[in-house]
């Protein structure tokens, strides 16, 4: 993300706000520290640091500037980086309405991918030692062939990946606990972490492999949170299967809201906050929709309404068949981020949508995600 961050914005500056002072107006500077403050409240996610706020202030001064020539600027990377970081496109478009509320600006999806990319690489950057999946290398220490084995995917992988130790022999891992083994030779240990084997001075040295592997291994963290909470989220009350009758996603949200306000949820305003936040960008990824609000202030009791339709129900350019409207209070701040990935995670894959559909009653559906986000499922 860091990468395509500079290639695609052009932003390479000292990172302090006495050279941004020099460039960039100080109401933009301040503007910025208050949006950054409001996504630490909203995501507890912090991007007041002067190496987001000064190219982040930056972007904003060439985006009104864009805007008053009446210029615009494509990014190919609208349509993918929304389905590959869905998080941090989502703290994106947060950041989009409170510019349209502060400047009345017009942000549309290519401006919210740029801004995209200045969160990523601050989130990717703060990565901490326990966000990372931690990795075990079995490699012999052949004329320097473990070392260079490591270099490489250290290089590759530092913002996704803590390389525990390297070892020379299988029998070594055995005492060892991690999440990734990458080996040179094939072995035999069966544990609870995930293998990929790999030719030490192959090009590509299977990188896309390490990766699935990855992504896989931090699917199921998430999954965990949410089998682990699933109690806390989802009621029967809060559960329609067939969904509601509605014409499209606005019809839709406004009755799931509606309920949710009956059940003493949310409170009054939440169902324009969602509504606002849907119109800022369509919160659908393929067959299913996890709309939200983005106010902070709203919410009585953290819930998660649910509404699955067979036939599909029309969501801008998609026919969703789940649809998730989520209610996140301030006492599951902290979780909401793992269970948002796991909701996209899951109901990403068609099959499990298909699965999701068959549900007919609350029990039904609850037994199904148990199943889904078990460990080792």
């Amino acid at each position: 993300i860091y990468l395509l961050f500079k290639s695609f914005t052009g932003t390479e500056m000292e990172s302090s706000t006495e050279a941004a002072c020099r460039i960039v107006d100080e109401k933009i500077l301040e503007l910025a520290y208050s949006i950054t403050s409001r996504i630490n409240e909203l995501y507890l996610i912090d991007l007041r640091d002067d190496s987001f706020l000064v190219p982040f202030a930056l972007h904003l001064s060439t985006l009104l500037f864009r805007q008053r020539a009446g210029a615009h600027i494509s990014n190919p990377l609208s349509f993918t980086f929304k389905y590959d970081c869905p998080i941090i496109y989502d703290v994106a478009v947060s950041i989009s309405i409170m510019l349209r509320e502060q400047l009345s600006l017009q942000i549309n999806d290519d401006e919210i991918t740029f801004i995209a990319l200045h969160v990523g690489a601050e989130v990717e950057r703060q990565k901490t030692t326990a966000d990372k999946v931690s990795c075990v290398i079995l490699c012999p220490s052949y004329h320097g062939m473990a070392e260079a084995l490591r270099n490489r995917i250290q290089a590759n992988f530092s913002t996704q990946l803590t390389i525990v130790q390297v070892v020379s022999y299988e029998h070594q891992i055995g005492r060892l606990k991690f999440d990734l083994l990458i080996t040179s030779m094939p072995v035999h240990t069966v544990g609870a972490f995930e293998t990929v084997q790999v030719t030490p001075y192959a090009k590509d040295l299977n990188y896309a492999a390490i990766n699935s592997a990855i992504t896989r291994i931090v699917q199921r963290r998430h999954n965990q949170v949410l089998h682990d909470n699933f109690g806390r989220f989802f009621r029967s009350e809060l559960f329609f299967s067939p969904a509601p009758e509605a014409r499209d996603e606005f019809e839709l949200i406004a009755l799931l809201a509606d309920r949710l306000m009956r059940e003493g949820c949310v409170r009054e305003g939440f169902r324009e906050n969602v509504l606002a936040r849907e119109r800022a960008a369509s919160t659908a990824f393929g067959s299913v929709a996890i709309p939200h609000s983005v106010a902070g202030d709203d919410v009585v009791r953290t819930s998660i309404a649910v509404a699955i339709s067979d036939k599909g129900i029309r969501w801008g350019g998609s026919i969703v068949h789940v649809a998730f409207l989520i209610a996140i209070g301030d006492d599951a701040r902290e979780t909401f981020k793992s269970v948002y990935e796991s909701l996209f995670g899951l109901f990403t894959d068609a099959s499990l949508v298909d699965r999701a559909r068959e549900a007919s009653s609350f029990d039904e559906f609850a037994r199904f995600i148990r199943s889904c986000t078990e460990t080792g499922a």
